[in-house]
């Protein structure tokens, strides 16, 4: 079991990551974290339980969100900025109104296991999760229910991400396979084949014309969506490959392992531009959870297991 420390969040400029502020707030892991599509505010998820909003400049707590019954490992953004999604291991998903602090708008049910992850469409009219019961659900916002189950994977449902225009599903599963999906109607499509553990993280270009995969196997991979065909492997990390962002012009790409390492590549041609550590002073002896780059590309957001958030500048390769 994690132990559970007095968590801070820590704003930190700089290449060198050291930390300039600190701000405590979470009581337990903070497992996922989220930019607004502004990158004005940002969200935390946390094994207390909670949801929290942040200003990035100020540090200000904004909001606590609380309802689920056990550890959040999931929050989202709407495309307008007004709506918060939340999932976690108490099987739901929670719809928050972020213009009125705390306010529950909606709680979706009907997965039987805990849920990874859930996202939410382009047009906002949808979301979709990803379950431990190895299934997707589609959800109708303006409903309580799901109107489609699909059993998706053969293992847990680890991750998910729509393409731009909200056509394409992608999942990717404990299973080590990662799917392509009507966005709309949860039909099948292809079936991307490479990968040899699970799939923690993906991400589509601005375009949809490309995905990006991360995994347990250390590597990430870049697909071509219309074709279904393996672009490029990218290969430098010594352990388990947690996640991945892309940055605004989509040229570089950062991605992070179990051990610490944050790399940033260049997504167009697959070569490594830079090579750090995040530091064990900060996170002693924990991995990092999640790290995202901000909507302008300038800053990284990584949310460690000791209950730390980081915002950091973006390291510029050489």
């Amino acid at each position: 079991m994690t132990p559970l420390l007095l968590s801070t969040l820590i704003v930190v400029l700089g290449q060198d990551l050291t930390p300039e502020k600190v701000f405590e707030g979470h009581q337990g892991d903070v497992y996922d974290v989220a930019f607004s599509p502004r990158g004005d505010l940002f969200a935390t998820a946390s094994f207390d339980r909670t949801v929290k909003i942040w200003n990035p400049e100020t540090g200000e707590e904004v909001a606590t969100f609380r309802g689920h019954m056990g550890k959040v490992l999931s929050v989202v953004f709407s495309a307008d900025g007004s709506q918060l999604l939340s999932a976690g291991d108490d099987r739901t998903l929670r719809l928050w109104n972020v213009q009125s602090p705390g306010e529950l708008e909606r709680t979706f049910t009907g997965h039987t296991g805990l849920v990874h992850e859930a996202v939410l469409s382009p047009d906002g009219k949808m979301a979709a999760s990803a379950g431990g019961d190895r299934t997707i659900r589609l959800w109708n916002l303006q409903r309580d229910r799901s109107f489609r189950t699909v059993a998706a994977h053969s293992a847990s449902v680890y991750s998910l991400a729509y393409s731009p225009d909200g056509k394409i599903l992608a999942s990717g599963g404990y299973d080590a396979m990662v799917k392509l999906w009507n966005g709309r109607t949860g039909q099948q499509g292809r079936r991307l084949v490479g990968h040899g553990e699970v799939i923690t993280d993906l991400e589509f270009s601005k375009d949809g014309k490309f995905l990006f995969s991360s995994s347990f196997d250390r590597t990430i991979r870049k697909w071509n969506v219309e074709e279904g065909k393996e672009i490029f492997i990218f290969k430098g990390h010594s352990d388990r490959v947690m996640g991945l962002s892309l940055g605004p012009l989509e040229k570089e790409m950062t991605s992070f392992d179990l051990a610490g390492g944050l790399l940033t590549w260049d997504s167009e041609k697959g070569k490594t531009l830079d090579r750090r550590v995040i530091s064990p002073a900060i996170s002693p002896g924990f991995p990092a959870y999640d790290v995202v780059r901000s909507p302008d590309g300038k800053s990284l957001l990584i949310a460690n297991g000791s209950g730390s958030v980081l915002l950091s500048r973006y390291p510029e390769g050489p």
